[in-house]
C-alpha cells in the first residue's frame, strides 16, 4: 500500500509487496518497485493514481533500487543476474526511466 499527499491531496495506491517507491511531482510519476528483493517490474502511476505502465526490467538484469542520475531525473539501479555469465564487466548500472512509456534506457555503471 502506498499512502502519499501530494498537493494536500491524499493519494492511496493498493498494492501487494512494494518494496520502495519514489515521487517524481515535476513529471506527474510515481515510481514503484513492488516484490521483495529484486523486482522483475517497475510500476508507474500518475499522481492521481493512475496506473501509466508496467515494465519488465531488461533482460540479464533484475531491479535494485530508484534513483536519480544527472542525465535522467527518473532512474532506477540496475544489477546484472549472472555476471560469471554476462559480458558485461561491472555488476551494477543506472537506466533512465521513461515517464510516460516506463521505456529503460542504459545510462552508465553505478559504483
Amino acid at each position: 500500500m502506498i499512502a502519499e499527499d501530494i498537493d494536500n491531496i491524499e493519494l492511496k495506491i493498493d498494492l501487494e509487496n512494494v518494496s520502495e517507491y519514489k515521487v517524481y511531482k515535476d513529471f506527474d510519476t510515481i515510481l514503484v518497485l513492488n516484490n521483495e528483493g529484486c523486482a522483475d517490474f517497475i510500476n508507474g502511476f500518475s499522481c492521481k493514481g493512475i496506473l501509466k505502465f508496467k515494465q519488465a526490467c531488461i533482460d540479464g538484469f533484475d531491479f535494485e533500487y530508484l534513483t536519480s542520475h544527472h542525465r535522467s531525473p527518473l532512474a532506477v539501479v540496475c544489477g546484472v543476474i549472472d555476471i560469471e555469465s554476462s559480458n558485461e564487466r561491472w555488476s551494477d548500472f543506472y537506466f533512465s526511466v521513461d515517464p510516460i512509456t516506463g521505456n529503460l534506457e542504459k545510462l552508465c555503471v553505478a559504483r
